[in-house]
Protein backbone atom coordinates (compact mmCIF):
# COMPACT_ATOMS: atom_id res chain seq x y z
CA UNK A 1 0.00 0.00 0.00
CA UNK A 2 0.99 3.31 -0.70
CA UNK A 3 1.89 5.86 2.54
CA UNK A 4 -1.04 7.79 2.02
CA UNK A 5 -3.07 4.90 2.81
CA UNK A 6 -0.72 2.61 4.75
CA UNK A 7 -2.99 1.98 7.50
CA UNK A 8 -3.04 -1.31 9.85
CA UNK A 9 -5.81 -3.56 9.21
CA UNK A 10 -6.89 -5.02 12.71
CA UNK A 11 -8.70 -8.33 12.39
CA UNK A 12 -11.20 -9.58 14.65
CA UNK A 13 -12.20 -13.40 14.56
CA UNK A 14 -13.92 -13.94 17.60
CA UNK A 15 -14.33 -17.88 17.47
CA UNK A 16 -11.29 -20.70 18.23
CA UNK A 17 -8.56 -21.15 15.79
CA UNK A 18 -8.34 -24.71 15.78
CA UNK A 19 -7.30 -25.55 12.10
CA UNK A 20 -10.63 -25.93 10.51
CA UNK A 21 -13.59 -23.77 8.91
CA UNK A 22 -13.67 -19.99 9.09
CA UNK A 23 -10.78 -19.35 11.57
CA UNK A 24 -8.28 -21.31 9.21
CA UNK A 25 -9.53 -19.45 6.55
CA UNK A 26 -8.84 -16.03 8.10
CA UNK A 27 -5.43 -17.26 8.73
CA UNK A 28 -4.68 -17.95 5.64
CA UNK A 29 -6.21 -14.45 3.88
CA UNK A 30 -4.33 -12.72 6.48
CA UNK A 31 -1.09 -14.41 5.46
CA UNK A 32 -1.13 -13.75 2.23
CA UNK A 33 -2.38 -10.30 2.76
CA UNK A 34 0.85 -9.87 5.17
CA UNK A 35 3.20 -11.77 2.44
CA UNK A 36 2.05 -9.17 0.04
CA UNK A 37 2.76 -6.00 2.62
CA UNK A 38 -0.01 -5.54 4.54
CA UNK A 39 0.64 -4.26 8.35
CA UNK A 40 -1.98 -7.04 9.51
CA UNK A 41 -3.02 -9.02 12.54
CA UNK A 42 -5.75 -10.95 14.24
CA UNK A 43 -7.62 -11.00 17.35
CA UNK A 44 -9.22 -14.43 18.25
CA UNK A 45 -10.47 -15.94 21.35
CA UNK A 46 -8.09 -18.82 21.12
CA UNK A 47 -5.00 -20.30 18.90
CA UNK A 48 -4.22 -23.94 19.12
CA UNK A 49 -2.45 -24.05 15.38
CA UNK A 50 0.90 -22.51 14.92
CA UNK A 51 0.67 -18.75 14.46
CA UNK A 52 4.06 -18.46 12.13
CA UNK A 53 5.11 -15.08 11.68
CA UNK A 54 1.42 -13.91 11.78
CA UNK A 55 1.21 -11.64 14.91
CA UNK A 56 -1.98 -13.26 16.41
CA UNK A 57 -3.44 -11.62 19.79
CA UNK A 58 -5.20 -15.24 21.40
CA UNK A 59 -6.64 -14.78 24.73
CA UNK A 60 -5.76 -18.43 25.50
CA UNK A 61 -2.97 -20.39 23.92
CA UNK A 62 -1.06 -23.25 24.87
CA UNK A 63 -2.67 -26.18 27.45
CA UNK A 64 -5.65 -23.28 28.03
CA UNK A 65 -6.52 -24.01 24.54
CA UNK A 66 -7.43 -27.49 25.28
CA UNK A 67 -10.38 -25.94 27.80
CA UNK A 68 -13.61 -26.71 26.06
CA UNK A 69 -14.63 -23.89 23.94
CA UNK A 70 -18.42 -23.97 24.88
CA UNK A 71 -17.44 -23.62 28.34
CA UNK A 72 -15.19 -20.13 27.55
CA UNK A 73 -16.95 -18.81 24.56
CA UNK A 74 -19.31 -15.77 25.71
CA UNK A 75 -17.15 -14.43 28.27
CA UNK A 76 -14.24 -14.85 25.89
CA UNK A 77 -15.49 -13.05 23.24
CA UNK A 78 -17.05 -10.37 25.30
CA UNK A 79 -13.15 -9.78 26.42
CA UNK A 80 -11.93 -10.07 23.09
CA UNK A 81 -14.19 -7.23 22.21
CA UNK A 82 -13.13 -5.14 25.11
CA UNK A 83 -9.30 -5.70 24.11
CA UNK A 84 -9.45 -4.89 20.40
CA UNK A 85 -11.37 -1.51 20.83
CA UNK A 86 -8.77 -0.84 23.21
CA UNK A 87 -6.42 -1.44 20.38
CA UNK A 88 -7.63 0.01 17.29
CA UNK A 89 -7.12 3.51 16.38
CA UNK A 90 -8.57 5.65 14.08
CA UNK A 91 -5.20 5.57 11.71
CA UNK A 92 -6.61 1.67 11.44
CA UNK A 93 -8.68 -0.67 9.15
CA UNK A 94 -11.05 -3.08 11.33
CA UNK A 95 -11.60 -6.15 9.42
CA UNK A 96 -14.56 -7.68 11.18
CA UNK A 97 -15.99 -11.16 10.62
CA UNK A 98 -18.92 -13.10 10.98
CA UNK A 99 -19.79 -13.29 14.83
CA UNK A 100 -18.61 -9.74 15.56
CA UNK A 101 -21.69 -8.05 17.75
CA UNK A 102 -23.15 -5.13 16.77
CA UNK A 103 -21.44 -2.81 19.72
CA UNK A 104 -18.38 -3.11 18.22
CA UNK A 105 -20.16 -2.30 14.37
CA UNK A 106 -21.36 0.77 16.00
CA UNK A 107 -18.18 1.63 17.91
CA UNK A 108 -15.91 1.12 15.54
CA UNK A 109 -18.23 3.50 13.43
CA UNK A 110 -18.72 6.14 15.90
CA UNK A 111 -14.82 6.18 15.75
CA UNK A 112 -15.00 6.54 12.48
CA UNK A 113 -12.82 4.11 11.18
CA UNK A 114 -12.97 1.63 8.26
CA UNK A 115 -14.75 -1.25 8.41
CA UNK A 116 -14.39 -3.80 6.32
CA UNK A 117 -16.43 -6.94 6.40
CA UNK A 118 -15.81 -10.52 5.51
CA UNK A 119 -18.82 -11.97 3.56
CA UNK A 120 -18.18 -16.47 4.22
CA UNK A 121 -22.07 -16.77 3.03
CA UNK A 122 -24.61 -14.48 1.26
CA UNK A 123 -26.65 -11.71 2.92
CA UNK A 124 -28.67 -13.70 5.52
CA UNK A 125 -31.92 -11.90 4.03
CA UNK A 126 -31.76 -13.64 0.77
CA UNK A 127 -30.21 -17.19 2.44
CA UNK A 128 -33.64 -17.37 4.28
CA UNK A 129 -36.08 -17.01 1.33
CA UNK A 130 -33.73 -20.22 -0.56
CA UNK A 131 -33.21 -21.98 2.09
CA UNK A 132 -37.11 -21.55 3.65
CA UNK A 133 -38.21 -22.48 0.06
CA UNK A 134 -36.09 -25.84 0.06
CA UNK A 135 -37.47 -26.88 3.29
CA UNK A 136 -40.81 -26.30 2.32
CA UNK A 137 -40.40 -28.27 -0.35
CA UNK A 138 -38.97 -30.93 1.83
CA UNK A 139 -42.00 -31.17 3.95
CA UNK A 140 -40.03 -29.53 7.09
CA UNK A 141 -39.29 -26.93 9.31
CA UNK A 142 -36.98 -24.87 8.49
CA UNK A 143 -33.59 -25.42 10.45
CA UNK A 144 -31.13 -23.23 9.54
CA UNK A 145 -31.15 -20.50 12.27
CA UNK A 146 -31.97 -17.49 10.59
CA UNK A 147 -34.28 -15.26 12.43
CA UNK A 148 -35.49 -12.20 11.48
CA UNK A 149 -33.46 -10.57 14.35
CA UNK A 150 -30.16 -11.75 12.77
CA UNK A 151 -31.39 -10.28 9.29
CA UNK A 152 -31.67 -7.16 10.78
CA UNK A 153 -28.55 -6.72 12.89
CA UNK A 154 -26.87 -7.83 10.19
CA UNK A 155 -28.63 -5.36 7.35
CA UNK A 156 -27.52 -2.76 10.15
CA UNK A 157 -23.70 -4.03 10.40
CA UNK A 158 -23.85 -3.69 6.04
CA UNK A 159 -24.91 0.34 6.57
CA UNK A 160 -22.40 0.73 9.09
CA UNK A 161 -19.57 -1.09 6.62
CA UNK A 162 -17.36 0.90 4.56
CA UNK A 163 -17.14 -2.17 2.28
CA UNK A 164 -17.17 -5.75 2.41
CA UNK A 165 -15.10 -8.51 0.61
CA UNK A 166 -17.30 -10.90 -1.44
CA UNK A 167 -15.68 -13.82 -2.64
CA UNK A 168 -18.37 -15.17 -4.78
CA UNK A 169 -20.67 -13.62 -7.49
CA UNK A 170 -23.67 -15.43 -5.15
CA UNK A 171 -22.30 -13.18 -2.48
CA UNK A 172 -21.99 -10.24 -4.86
CA UNK A 173 -25.36 -10.72 -6.38
CA UNK A 174 -27.24 -11.17 -2.84
CA UNK A 175 -25.98 -7.46 -1.80
CA UNK A 176 -27.77 -5.79 -4.82
CA UNK A 177 -29.96 -3.58 -3.60
CA UNK A 178 -28.21 -2.23 -0.84
CA UNK A 179 -26.16 0.90 -1.07
CA UNK A 180 -22.88 -0.79 -0.02
CA UNK A 181 -23.24 -2.69 -3.37
CA UNK A 182 -21.44 -0.45 -5.37
CA UNK A 183 -18.56 -0.67 -2.78
CA UNK A 184 -18.13 -4.43 -2.61
CA UNK A 185 -14.60 -6.07 -3.02
CA UNK A 186 -14.73 -8.81 -5.17
CA UNK A 187 -12.51 -11.19 -4.04
CA UNK A 188 -12.51 -15.08 -3.50
CA UNK A 189 -10.80 -17.76 -1.65
CA UNK A 190 -8.85 -20.27 -2.17
CA UNK A 191 -6.12 -23.34 -1.05
CA UNK A 192 -2.47 -24.19 -1.03
CA UNK A 193 -1.75 -25.08 -4.36
CA UNK A 194 1.83 -26.96 -4.62
CA UNK A 195 4.69 -25.76 -7.18
CA UNK A 196 3.84 -29.38 -8.07
CA UNK A 197 0.18 -30.35 -8.96
CA UNK A 198 -0.64 -33.82 -8.12
CA UNK A 199 -2.05 -36.34 -11.14
CA UNK A 200 -5.10 -36.09 -12.43
CA UNK A 201 -7.58 -38.06 -10.77
CA UNK A 202 -8.53 -39.71 -14.52
CA UNK A 203 -5.14 -40.80 -14.34
CA UNK A 204 -6.31 -44.15 -12.06
CA UNK A 205 -7.77 -47.13 -13.26
CA UNK A 206 -10.50 -48.48 -11.74
CA UNK A 207 -13.82 -50.33 -12.56
CA UNK A 208 -15.66 -47.91 -9.94
CA UNK A 209 -16.33 -44.25 -10.42
CA UNK A 210 -16.18 -42.40 -6.72
CA UNK A 211 -18.33 -39.45 -6.30
CA UNK A 212 -17.10 -37.06 -3.61
CA UNK A 213 -19.50 -35.41 -1.82
CA UNK A 214 -17.72 -33.34 1.28
CA UNK A 215 -18.98 -31.59 4.07
CA UNK A 216 -21.81 -31.26 5.64
CA UNK A 217 -24.60 -33.14 4.43
CA UNK A 218 -27.47 -30.83 4.75
CA UNK A 219 -30.15 -29.10 2.80
CA UNK A 220 -28.08 -25.98 2.39
CA UNK A 221 -25.82 -27.91 0.49
CA UNK A 222 -28.55 -29.83 -1.42
CA UNK A 223 -27.82 -33.07 -0.74
CA UNK A 224 -31.13 -33.95 -0.92
CA UNK A 225 -31.20 -33.24 -5.19
CA UNK A 226 -28.17 -35.60 -5.03
CA UNK A 227 -29.99 -38.50 -3.48
CA UNK A 228 -33.17 -38.39 -5.04
CA UNK A 229 -31.70 -39.08 -8.24
CA UNK A 230 -28.74 -41.26 -7.40
CA UNK A 231 -30.97 -44.44 -7.03
CA UNK A 232 -30.86 -44.45 -10.73
CA UNK A 233 -27.33 -44.27 -11.04
CA UNK A 234 -25.46 -47.89 -12.10
CA UNK A 235 -23.59 -49.91 -9.69
CA UNK A 236 -20.34 -49.07 -11.28
CA UNK A 237 -20.98 -45.82 -9.50
CA UNK A 238 -20.67 -45.01 -5.86
CA UNK A 239 -21.41 -42.15 -3.88
CA UNK A 240 -19.01 -41.45 -1.02
CA UNK A 241 -20.24 -38.59 1.74
CA UNK A 242 -17.55 -37.34 3.93
CA UNK A 243 -18.99 -35.04 7.01
CA UNK A 244 -22.09 -35.46 9.24
CA UNK A 245 -25.83 -36.24 8.15
CA UNK A 246 -28.28 -33.29 8.90
CA UNK A 247 -30.98 -35.38 10.96
CA UNK A 248 -33.42 -34.16 8.63
CA UNK A 249 -31.45 -36.17 5.23
CA UNK A 250 -30.70 -38.90 7.36
CA UNK A 251 -34.69 -39.61 8.22
CA UNK A 252 -35.95 -38.57 5.20
CA UNK A 253 -33.66 -40.89 2.57
CA UNK A 254 -32.37 -43.74 4.70
CA UNK A 255 -33.49 -45.83 2.22
CA UNK A 256 -30.74 -44.57 -0.31
CA UNK A 257 -28.40 -43.82 2.37
CA UNK A 258 -28.72 -47.64 3.77
CA UNK A 259 -28.80 -49.40 -0.10
CA UNK A 260 -25.04 -49.97 -0.29
CA UNK A 261 -24.76 -47.50 -3.34
CA UNK A 262 -23.58 -44.86 -0.85
CA UNK A 263 -21.05 -44.50 1.68
CA UNK A 264 -20.78 -42.80 4.78
CA UNK A 265 -17.56 -41.91 6.03
CA UNK A 266 -18.65 -39.29 8.97
CA UNK A 267 -16.38 -36.34 10.34
CA UNK A 268 -12.43 -37.34 9.21
CA UNK A 269 -9.56 -35.92 9.96
CA UNK A 270 -8.01 -36.83 6.91
CA UNK A 271 -9.59 -35.13 4.27
CA UNK A 272 -7.12 -35.15 1.43
CA UNK A 273 -6.95 -38.92 1.32
CA UNK A 274 -10.53 -38.67 0.52
CA UNK A 275 -9.99 -36.25 -2.22
CA UNK A 276 -6.92 -38.65 -3.88
CA UNK A 277 -9.41 -41.86 -3.62
CA UNK A 278 -11.90 -40.14 -5.83
CA UNK A 279 -12.69 -39.76 -9.58
CA UNK A 280 -15.70 -36.85 -9.66
CA UNK A 281 -16.49 -33.89 -6.82
CA UNK A 282 -19.80 -32.93 -6.49
CA UNK A 283 -21.37 -30.21 -4.83
CA UNK A 284 -25.25 -29.24 -5.65
CA UNK A 285 -25.24 -25.96 -2.95
CA UNK A 286 -27.76 -24.24 -2.88
CA UNK A 287 -26.49 -21.59 -0.74
CA UNK A 288 -22.59 -20.45 -0.01
CA UNK A 289 -19.74 -18.03 -0.25
CA UNK A 290 -16.80 -19.64 -1.86
CA UNK A 291 -16.83 -23.40 -0.49
CA UNK A 292 -12.82 -24.15 -0.20
CA UNK A 293 -13.79 -27.36 -0.78
CA UNK A 294 -13.86 -27.03 -4.31
CA UNK A 295 -10.91 -25.25 -4.22
CA UNK A 296 -9.39 -28.40 -2.88
CA UNK A 297 -10.79 -30.68 -5.44
CA UNK A 298 -9.50 -28.71 -8.07
CA UNK A 299 -6.19 -28.89 -7.08
CA UNK A 300 -6.21 -32.73 -7.12
CA UNK A 301 -7.55 -32.46 -10.62
CA UNK A 302 -11.29 -33.68 -9.84
CA UNK A 303 -13.79 -33.16 -12.33
CA UNK A 304 -16.24 -30.06 -10.60
CA UNK A 305 -19.83 -31.23 -10.80
CA UNK A 306 -21.15 -28.25 -9.22
CA UNK A 307 -24.20 -25.70 -8.55
CA UNK A 308 -23.12 -21.81 -9.58
CA UNK A 309 -23.11 -21.62 -5.54
CA UNK A 310 -20.96 -24.37 -5.26
CA UNK A 311 -18.36 -23.48 -8.11
CA UNK A 312 -17.94 -20.01 -6.40
CA UNK A 313 -15.13 -18.11 -8.13
CA UNK A 314 -14.51 -21.54 -10.16
CA UNK A 315 -17.57 -21.45 -12.29
CA UNK A 316 -15.70 -21.37 -15.67
CA UNK A 317 -14.01 -24.36 -14.26
CA UNK A 318 -16.61 -26.71 -13.52
CA UNK A 319 -19.58 -28.30 -15.07
CA UNK A 320 -22.35 -26.04 -13.23
CA UNK A 321 -25.90 -27.72 -12.78
CA UNK A 322 -29.38 -26.91 -11.41
CA UNK A 323 -29.64 -28.61 -8.51
CA UNK A 324 -33.60 -29.01 -8.46
CA UNK A 325 -33.64 -30.24 -12.54
CA UNK A 326 -33.61 -34.16 -12.11
CA UNK A 327 -32.87 -34.39 -15.54
CA UNK A 328 -30.00 -32.43 -15.91
CA UNK A 329 -28.65 -33.52 -13.12
CA UNK A 330 -29.28 -37.04 -13.97
CA UNK A 331 -27.66 -36.35 -17.17
CA UNK A 332 -24.23 -34.39 -15.74
CA UNK A 333 -23.61 -37.28 -13.10
CA UNK A 334 -24.45 -40.16 -15.58
CA UNK A 335 -22.10 -38.53 -18.75
CA UNK A 336 -19.01 -38.13 -16.88
CA UNK A 337 -19.75 -41.56 -15.12
CA UNK A 338 -19.44 -43.26 -18.60
CA UNK A 339 -16.96 -41.06 -20.22
CA UNK A 340 -13.02 -40.77 -18.48
CA UNK A 341 -12.06 -38.02 -21.40
CA UNK A 342 -14.28 -36.05 -20.09
CA UNK A 343 -13.09 -36.33 -16.89
CA UNK A 344 -9.78 -35.78 -17.82
CA UNK A 345 -10.80 -32.66 -19.65
CA UNK A 346 -12.71 -31.37 -16.38
CA UNK A 347 -10.10 -32.31 -14.31
CA UNK A 348 -7.45 -30.47 -16.31
CA UNK A 349 -9.71 -27.17 -16.51
CA UNK A 350 -10.14 -27.33 -12.47
CA UNK A 351 -7.00 -27.77 -11.83
CA UNK A 352 -5.31 -25.07 -14.22
CA UNK A 353 -7.93 -22.47 -13.24
CA UNK A 354 -7.17 -23.63 -9.50
CA UNK A 355 -3.53 -21.80 -9.77
CA UNK A 356 -4.61 -18.41 -9.87
CA UNK A 357 -6.37 -19.05 -6.07
CA UNK A 358 -3.46 -19.68 -4.05
CA UNK A 359 -3.47 -18.26 -0.57
CA UNK A 360 -1.11 -15.93 -1.82
CA UNK A 361 -2.24 -14.39 -4.50
CA UNK A 362 -5.79 -14.41 -2.88
CA UNK A 363 -4.49 -12.12 -0.12
CA UNK A 364 -2.35 -10.01 -2.62
CA UNK A 365 -5.80 -9.11 -4.43
CA UNK A 366 -7.44 -8.76 -1.42
CA UNK A 367 -4.91 -5.69 -0.02
CA UNK A 368 -5.11 -4.28 -3.82
CA UNK A 369 -8.90 -4.37 -3.24
CA UNK A 370 -9.07 -2.88 -0.01
CA UNK A 371 -6.05 -0.31 -1.40
CA UNK A 372 -8.10 0.90 -4.35
CA UNK A 373 -11.18 1.25 -2.11
CA UNK A 374 -9.09 4.23 0.47
CA UNK A 375 -7.57 5.66 -2.70
CA UNK A 376 -10.87 6.51 -4.10
CA UNK A 377 -12.45 8.76 -0.99
CA UNK A 378 -13.69 5.80 0.68
CA UNK A 379 -12.27 6.51 3.93
CA UNK A 380 -13.42 7.14 7.59
CA UNK A 381 -16.88 8.92 7.98
CA UNK A 382 -18.54 8.05 4.47
CA UNK A 383 -22.00 6.70 6.16
CA UNK A 384 -22.27 9.26 8.15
Amino acid sequence: MTDEINRRIRTLLPMACDGVGPSQTCLDIARGMQAAGADIDVFVNRISVPKGRLPVKSLLSGPFSRIPYPWTKGILTRILEEWYLHNTRETDVAYLWPGTSIRVHREIHRRSIPIVLEGINTRMKHAKSVLDAAYEELGATPAHNITEQRIQEEEEQLSLATSILAPSPAVESALRGHPIASRVISSSYGTHVPSRLPPLASSRRQSEVVFLFCGYACVRKGIHHLLTVWPRMPSTARLRIVGRIEPLIAEKFSRVLSSGQVELTGFVNDVAAEYAAADVFVLPSLEEGDPLVTYEAAVRGLPLLVSAMGAGRLVHASWVIEPSNQDELLHALSAVHLSRCLRQKLGERAQAAVTAHDWTVVGEKRLRGISQLLCRGYVAGINK
